[in-house]
């Protein structure tokens, strides 16, 4: 027995469907209007993007079954397509669950690995049972104590000869992005070997408003159990960081304009450490500052204070200024290299045109 739905738009085997009662059709007619068809097969309505759309927007009445027809084929076409490749899916499932398996027995294993090393390194995790966490961060803290371990035998390496200085140098500058980077190490070195709590790194530069020159803070190092964010060396950087000298002018402008290292052992004058304020509210005592030339021309200044009064020792200030003057020699040889390999280029490649 077949039922005619919107005419000739569709027939339904209504037979088919009590043959087998486990499938149902549905067949809906609003009689206001005639547009609302719901096909449902199993629970299942075909109402997708295109039957719906033509749900909404045909006309019976004017002859757009063709179209529905079409629609309703290509839904099932669809499905046909789905069903064929069913298979490929679950493959790829399983595929994926057997590969994170595999993932996690593998970084059980390598976390097996690191809490054996740990274990071996350290002994209060020797003695008792850790958690991951604190496994992960007993290794950061092992990691850390292992990089200082490094830089501080390296230092030892370069302050043993004068030959191992020069090469230390020219290994700093030539892993150097700019002049600062270079500086870096050098404050660290003497902060460490010649205990002094802090460094600076003032740099020219030109402000666009009034084209003056000016040496402002470039960065800083705090030396170890000074360096947190509440500590009086911390607070006196983050004020310094709001200061700038012209040549001449401070500490830092008269070892600029002389070229010349200086030593203060009391800062509380503000006509000679215009910083006299911030040095005294945050028990900044002791002080001294050396340039850094590059190629003849003084670049920047490097600063190194101290909480305490105490003697500005000759090997700290002649340490400091032996290591700024190589670091200027290395990078001014530096950077002429790379402007002759500039120009060498620009001269081959004008040759070739």
């Amino acid at each position: 027995m077949f039922e005619p739905i919107f005419g000739d738009m569709e027939w339904i085997s209504v037979a088919s469907a009590e043959k087998t009662p486990e499938k149902t059709v549905a067949v809906k007619e609003e009689l206001q209007d005639p547009r609302a068809l719901f096909l449902e097969v199993n629970n299942f309505e075909y109402a997708n993007s295109d039957v719906e759309q033509l749900l909404v927007d045909s006309d019976p009445s004017k002859g757009s079954g063709d179209e529905l027809k079409e629609a309703l084929g290509r839904k099932r076409l669809r499905e046909e397509e789905q069903s064929a490749v069913s298979d490929e899916p679950i493959g790829r499932k399983q595929a994926h669950k057997e590969h994170s398996r595999k993932y996690r027995a593998n970084v059980g294993n390598k976390f097996k690995e690191l809490t054996d090393l740990v274990v071996s390194l350290d002994s209060e995790t020797a003695t008792k049972p850790q958690s991951k966490s604190k496994i992960l961060q007993t290794s950061l803290r092992l990691i850390r104590e292992y990089k200082q371990a490094v830089i501080t035998l390296d230092m030892e390496v370069a302050l043993s000869s004068h030959k191992n200085m020069l090469a230390w140098v020219d290994r700093v500058v030539q892993q150097s992005n700019c002049l600062f980077t270079a500086l870096c190490p050098m404050m660290k070195l003497v902060c460490k070997k010649r205990r002094w709590k802090y460094a600076e790194v003032w740099l020219t530069s030109v402000t666009r408003t009034d084209s003056v020159m000016r040496l402002r803070l470039k960065g800083a190092h705090i030396a170890a159990g000074f360096d947190s964010g509440y500590s009086s060396v911390e607070l006196f950087k983050e004020t310094s960081r709001k200061v700038s000298f012209e040549p001449g002018v401070g500490l830092i402008g008269r070892v600029y304009k002389s070229m010349a290292a200086e030593t203060l052992t009391n800062l509380s004058n503000p006509e000679v450490f215009v910083r006299a304020g911030t040095a005294s509210r945050y028990g900044i005592q002791t002080g001294f500052a050396v340039p850094v030339a590059v190629a003849g021309k003084c670049e920047g200044v490097v600063s190194f204070f101290d909480t305490e009064q105490r003697a500005v020792e000759t090997d700290s200030l002649n340490l400091a200024n032996n290591i700024a003057g190589y670091i200027g020699l290395s990078y001014g040889a530096k950077l002429a290299k790379m402007e002759r390999k500039k120009v060498a280029k620009a001269t081959a490649l004008s040759n070739r045109s």
